[in-house]
């Protein structure tokens, strides 16, 4: 029987001269967070494994290096999310994800890597709260004039899943630099 506790990570800190370190806090019943540089995926995961994997995929993404094609409107990011989400709302993550590839900020490898276990989180949302059901623009939040975020819900049969893109606009253009997906709708109010 796997114990309703997870493990957090919380995420990784690159400031001490390049190299990422991992906190990980005490386990607690609240739902697993597993952050990554670029990918945030949260749920109430009780498998072990699930929690394993993805903490091994956060050590191989702090390690390579990054780039992004950019984009040059809000607008034209807006409808690479929308196509994406378009994608991930007919069940098709792995898809959605892979659509926007260009726009984030890591190496490919890291992405596919990620992808991956994107899958198996998608997985368990599945078995969870039932089939794909479409997705829903919720926000567009601006801070200034280089940082946006997008805000989505990913639907399901009986629940729905929040995904938010975090973008800056560099020289390259707009590029997504983080993407967060969890069940915290709570969180939108």
């Amino acid at each position: 029987m796997s114990s309703p506790y997870c493990g957090h990570l919380r995420g990784l800190d690159v400031r001490q001269r390049g190299r990422p370190s991992i906190a990980l806090a005490k386990p607690t019943p609240s739902p697993a967070a597993v952050s990554f540089p670029n990918i945030h995926i949260t749920g109430r995961f009780t498998m072990k494994l699930l929690s394993r994997a993805i903490a091994a995929i956060a050590l191989v993404l702090a390690a390579a290096s990054a780039s992004a094609q950019g984009v040059p409107t809000i607008e034209d990011l807006k409808k690479a999310t929308d196509a994406a989400m378009e994608t991930v709302g007919r069940g098709d993550l792995a898809g959605g994800l892979k659509s926007i590839q260009p726009l984030f900020v890591v190496s490919n490898a890291e992405f596919e890597s990620t992808a991956g276990q994107a899958n198996l989180a998608f997985s368990v949302w599945s078995t969870r709260f039932g089939a794909s059901r479409g997705h829903e623009f919720i926000e567009e939040k601006r801070l200034g004039s280089s940082l946006v975020r997008l805000t989505y819900i990913h639907k399901f049969d009986l629940h729905a899943t929040r995904w938010q893109f975090y973008s800056y606009r560099g020289k390259s253009g707009w590029t997504i630099s983080t993407l967060n997906f969890d069940d915290k709708l709570q969180d939108l109010f």
